[in-house]
């Protein structure tokens, strides 16, 4: 049995979230994936298409060099990995979507604590 190619989306990453929403929050069609490092654009293409029923239009590919971190003085490395950036034709990815409304969200919450928080301060500086 073949194994997957397509990791994991990268959802976590400010970067990605821009390329993937433009500034009104709609979908740009370009999405990106952590992938295995042995995969080719061609298997890349096949697998997204396959598992999201979408059109893809182009693969783009890098690999991530792996970085040097210190640990209790003792030097040590990440892992590098190789990412794909897939732009799609037709459709939409639903997994993204869901993660580019929870930020608003906690925004929206964040200016109400914000308020709050200075109401309080004028309350206690009376």
């Amino acid at each position: 049995m073949p194994r997957s190619v397509i990791l994991s989306p990268i959802v976590q990453s400010e970067k990605a979230m821009m390329m993937t929403f433009d500034k009104e929050n709609k979908p740009t069609g370009i999405y990106v994936f952590k992938v295995r490092r042995d995969a080719t654009k061609m298997e890349i293409k096949q697998e997204i298409e396959k598992l999201y029923n979408v059109e893809v239009e182009k693969v783009n590919t890098c690999i991530v060099p792996r970085k040097k971190r210190n640990l209790r003085g003792r030097i040590g490395y990440t892992s590098g990995w190789k990412k794909a950036y897939i732009k799609l034709s037709k459709g939409i990815i639903p997994l993204f979507e869901e993660v580019s409304s929870k930020p608003e969200e906690v925004k929206k919450d964040e200016k109400t604590k914000d308020k709050k928080s200075k109401k309080e301060k004028e309350l206690t500086k009376k």
